[in-house]
């Protein structure tokens, strides 16, 4: 048996044609199950930064729905596939498959997250249903232009909207502090009150002989894997999505010059010049959205460090000053020759040879003169600081001198015979005429 009825991929079917379509290999293989993939892959990470939040919460109308979603959409695909679909090569079983697969993982991130973690919105599954909303859209598109029955597609697409419409709205305020009082025991009827004997009778787990040798046994690794494993890596991810980005966008731009150029792409394929401007202002949202996760995560970084630092006194003086140092360099060692110039002068000795050789000589040639040039203007600034100093504290001393002269002084007779003397001459020259 085939894995698909034709060609994964079709330039001339896809690209070269005034009716762009997709194969309908690529289209059930990547297209349909994009959704599907988004969240097997991200969903992992929502569940380690949210491994420890065990809270309790209460149903209510929008967690069902939202339980009910999910399983509207599977028992829609399994009548699809008894009533309506053919299963003719694999890739249909492979679709089948995946997206019932998708359906039941989102059924659990759910019922965990309501039961468990206590949480009323989560941005994978957000962004799982808007692509899957997305997905049967071009799917409706596709039936329609192939003369097809799309209720069931239609259903599918509403219930999708639904979903997203639900995982957009965020928990209030008033929701978490009833649910935060309100717990399985205390719905139960449970009640114990606090007396007097519970504040001595304390587990020998929780005291301090107990918890400070496996304190000292996991403090160090527990508390450098929190503060640099998940976000660290969560970083590096987006920083490298940043910089494919950036790479993308000079391709972008020049496709689109390339078919302004172009007479017969204007004529023939007019729909690539709506198509290069919504790619380039996709990617450049999408860089700059990265880009402040990027520099969030970095912050976050810093300051675990610096917490990390205060939270033991016997290392305090150690680590502060590596905090301060990750803290100033952490957010620009990407500066000093990042990715994207590398890529950059590759294109460019593309287009020029061997000429872009001379200009990476001349700024390598320059770094020397910059770091000499910016050590003397830091001499010389260290050395009117001193100056400036020096002369701050020659006025703090003649201004001393002077005020205990006028204080030994002030009480001597013939001072103040003097003083008067001074006073009454000028008193009387206010007096001459002219």
């Amino acid at each position: 048996m085939k894995f698909c009825k034709d060609t994964f991929w079709d330039t001339a079917q896809i690209w070269e044609t005034p009716d762009p379509e997709f194969t309908d290999c690529f289209f059930s293989t990547i297209i349909s199950l994009l959704p599907c993939y988004i969240l097997f892959i991200f969903s992992p990470l929502e569940l380690i930064s949210a491994r420890k939040k065990i809270t309790h919460t209460l149903l209510d109308a929008f967690s069902i729905f939202k339980t009910a979603i999910p399983i509207i959409l599977a028992c829609l695909l399994i009548a699809e596939a008894i009533f309506i679909e053919d299963f003719v090569v694999l890739s249909d079983f492979f679709r089948f498959i995946v997206l019932l697969l998708s359906y039941g993982f989102s059924l659990f991130l759910h019922v965990d997250g309501v039961i468990r973690r206590g949480t009323k919105s989560s941005t994978v599954q957000f962004f799982y249903y808007f692509t899957l909303f997305v997905t049967y859209g071009l799917n409706i598109r596709r039936q329609l232009h192939l003369h097809e029955d799309v209720w069931v597609i239609c259903l599918k697409a509403g219930c999708a909207l639904v979903a997203t419409v639900l995982y957009s709205i965020s928990e209030t305020t008033l929701r978490k502090q009833k649910s935060s009082k309100e717990n399985p025991k205390t719905r139960q009827g449970y009640k114990k009150p606090i007396v007097e004997a519970d504040l001595w009778d304390l587990n020998q787990n929780v005291t301090c002989k107990n918890t400070s040798s496996r304190l000292d046994q996991f403090y160090f690794n527990s508390s450098n894997q929190k503060a640099f494993g998940s976000q660290f890596l969560i970083a590096s991810f987006i920083k490298l999505g940043c910089d494919c980005l950036g790479m993308l966008l000079p391709q972008i731009m020049k496709l689109m010059i390339h078919h302004a150029d172009d007479p017969f792409e204007m004529k023939e394929r007019a729909w690539k010049g709506y198509m290069y401007p919504i790619l380039l202002f996709a990617a450049s949202f999408g860089k700059s959205v990265l880009m402040a996760q990027y520099f969030d995560r970095s912050e976050a970084l810093s300051l675990l460090l610096f917490i990390e630092s205060v939270s033991s006194f016997q290392i305090i003086l150690a680590k502060i000053g590596v905090w301060a140092r990750l803290s100033n360099a952490f957010h620009y060692p990407d500066m000093v020759f990042p990715p994207p110039d590398i890529d950059q002068c590759g294109f460019m000795y593309n287009e020029l040879g061997w000429a872009i050789i001379g200009g990476i000589a001349v700024l390598i040639l320059t770094i020397p003169i910059n770091v000499v040039l910016s050590y003397m203007g830091k001499k010389f600034q260290m050395q009117q600081m001193k100056a400036k100093d020096k002369r701050t504290k020659n006025l703090m001393k003649s201004w001393v001198v002077f005020e205990s002269l006028n204080f030994t002084l002030g009480s001597h007779p013939t001072y103040k015979k003097s003083n008067n003397f001074v006073g009454t001459r000028l008193a009387s020259s206010k007096n001459l005429p002219g």
